[in-house]
């Protein structure tokens, strides 16, 4: 993610360069895996042998991996371990980090856990990316931080107006009039919340069914999108056919309608969209665009990442049933873009066709669509990772 445009100078010389054929990586990758963990909890299914009985299964709390050299996987920190700090509910689903100083601490990560917090209405920890000690945050079933959440699916760290005071934003998709979605504020120190958009308001722009991720518009691309907009937020429910939309949506929490992802003339119509990413392309970050994974989109429906451009307009990057583009996928989910020179992607894929039990993360180049494995969750002599839900880079 991009916060200001000097960090964008910055980072397009000293985090990653790809020339194809050539891959440099130079940040570390941390995956929040839903599928790890020490048990938090357990509920009952249907016995498969006996629909009659009830059988128990177990959740796990869920971990952070770090991803180091080769692809190896270690876990930095187990939502169940309480030594760790307090304990999730077994929903991790977001990821993004801090840099240094913002939150007036060092540098963290930032993670959504859907089932934490009081009645499991979620929260959002802080984690040490050198110890995997956690804070919570912000309780979102806790009234006296602010507006209740209900479902908190996504997150960002973004400057307020005139690029001043950090605060990180979460994408709530229950919240809101309706239960149509709300965009919350919180602040760092306190992780007391404002609701900055509520997507069941019609005062504030085109309504919302359930926005489920969201992306910070770096400044370079603000005036292409002809609005003062700070946010991307992928609804996957909105739109024509109810096949999803992208909203932009200003400092104010005023929304416009990006990009819908039912409308043919806009270009390539989406089916099953999951998740919003925005990376820088071309020299030193000027060139940005808007990437969504669809699930279901491309050959034998293995899923496919977007390019919209400025003006809402879609196109395939890469088509994970296409073999010529590097190894099949078969459930893309998190998808976070990489700044730098190339703008190189990162999408975690939690089920392969050919390999239903296995999980990837891919890089992909936004240029040639071409993907390269990461790390190989099928390979258990890499470490642990079971569940890849959501990833993003440490520089």
């Amino acid at each position: 993610m991009l916060y200001r445009k000097s960090a964008a100078v910055i980072w397009a010389f000293t985090t990653l360069c790809f020339i194809e054929g050539l891959n440099v990586q130079a940040q570390t990758t941390v995956i929040a895996d839903s599928g790890l963990g020490t048990q938090v909890a357990s509920f009952p299914l249907p016995d498969p042998d006996d629909p009659n009985q009830l059988a128990t299964a177990a959740i796990p709390g869920g971990v952070l991996l770090k991803v180091g050299s080769g692809g190896t996987r270690t876990i930095l920190s187990d939502f169940g371990n309480s030594a760790q700090g307090p304990i999730g509910g077994g929903g991790l689903n977001a990821i993004t980090w801090a840099p240094a100083g913002l939150l007036g601490l060092g540098q963290v990560l930032v993670v959504v856990d859907r089932e934490a917090g009081t009645h499991n209405d979620g929260g959002v920890f802080t984690v040490n990316p050198s110890t995997g000690n956690r804070t919570l945050l912000s309780d979102f079933g806790n009234s006296a931080q602010g507006p209740i959440g209900a479902d908190p699916t996504g997150v960002v760290i973004s400057n307020g107006l005139l690029g001043l005071g950090t605060q990180i934003y979460v994408i709530d998709s229950d919240a809101g009039t309706n239960g149509s979605g709300g965009l919350f504020r919180v602040d760092p120190g306190t992780g007391t919340r404002t609701l900055l958009t509520d997507f069941g308001n019609a005062a504030q722009g085109p309504l919302g069914l359930n926005p489920v991720s969201i992306a910070t518009v770096p400044a370079g691309i603000l005036q292409a999108l002809r609005l003062n907009a700070g946010f991307v937020v992928l609804d996957n429910n909105a739109g024509t056919n109810g096949v999803g939309a992208v909203f932009a949506v200003d400092i104010f929490g005023n929304r416009t309608l990006l990009s819908d992802l039912g409308d043919s003339s806009q270009g390539q119509v989406g089916v099953s969209p999951q998740e919003i990413a925005t990376a820088a392309t071309g020299l030193l970050g000027l060139g940005t665009a808007i990437y969504v994974t669809d699930n279901e989109l491309g050959a034998n429906e293995s899923g496919a990442v977007l390019r919209i451009s400025s003006l809402g307009n879609r196109t395939i990057v890469t088509d994970f049933g296409n073999s010529s583009q590097g190894m099949l996928g078969g459930d893309e989910h998190a998808i976070v873009g990489v700044p730098g020179i190339s703008g190189n992607l990162l999408v975690a894929d939690e089920y392969l066709e050919a390999n239903p039990s296995a999980a990837v993360l891919f890089q992909v180049n936004p240029f040639t669509g071409r993907r390269t494995v990461v790390t190989d969750c099928s390979n258990t002599s890499l470490g642990p990772c079971v569940e890849p839900i959501a990833v993003t880079q440490l520089p």
